[in-house]
């Protein structure tokens, strides 16, 4: 029995967000990102830019527009600007009447994972960035929300949506030292160091 309620839970936040979603929402989203995608290509094409970025940069604006859309545009407006500035009251009023509220928690954190795993790729210099990039985003969202009287305005959303850009900038320096470990010695920008290299590797038959 508990185990159903739990999963009601999580349906509830999903389907909540889904809600939101539109057939005119996501022909925007698409068209986004097409732009997006046409600049990309065009810098790809001039050697601006490496094909990862140019293929990451429209999906990060694809998800970037349904992350505005379910957490602003989409939100019922109220009379009065909502706030709660005390941090991790959540989890005291989860621990008290509301545990729905540890899934809400849950979701946030989920929410920003793909941010900080894509802008750490397409930074790949500075993966960091990713996480503060993350935290600049969800300041951003939770000042709009205040403004516009969209949402509640509380610090526990920029501490969950900042763990969930910190674990995707995580996920891709695992993946990156798991393929160096696991392929050939290569360098992401291999294109740039090729030369140098095939004449180290090639030095010891000339």
């Amino acid at each position: 029995m508990k185990l159903s309620q739990e999963v009601i839970r999580i349906d509830y936040y999903f389907d909540s967000a889904i809600a939101k979603v539109t057939v005119e929402s996501v022909t925007l989203w698409m068209a986004l990102a097409a732009i997006t995608g046409l600049m990309t290509y065009t810098l790809y094409r001039h050697r601006k830019i490496s094909a990862p970025t140019a293929i990451l940069l429209p999906i990060l604006v694809f998800y970037l527009s349904f992350v505005l859309t379910i957490t602003v545009f989409e939100r019922a407006t109220s009379r009065r600007a909502q706030y709660e500035l005390e941090l991790f009251w959540s989890y005291r009023v989860a621990a008290k009447r509301r545990p729905e509220l540890l899934w809400e928690n849950f979701w946030n954190v989920l929410l920003f994972v793909p941010i900080g795993a894509m802008t750490a790729s397409i930074l790949r210099k500075r993966p960091w960035l990713g996480a503060v990039l993350g935290v600049l985003l969800s300041v951003g969202i939770e000042l709009t929300q205040l403004w516009l009287h969209r949402g509640l305005f509380e610090f526990d959303d920029i501490f969950h949506n900042t763990v969930g850009a910190v674990i995707g900038v995580g996920v891709y320096l695992l993946v990156i030292r798991s393929l160096q470990y696991d392929g050939p010695a290569q360098s992401v920008d291999e294109p740039k160091g090729r030369k140098g290299s095939d004449s180290v590797e090639g030095g010891g038959e000339r």
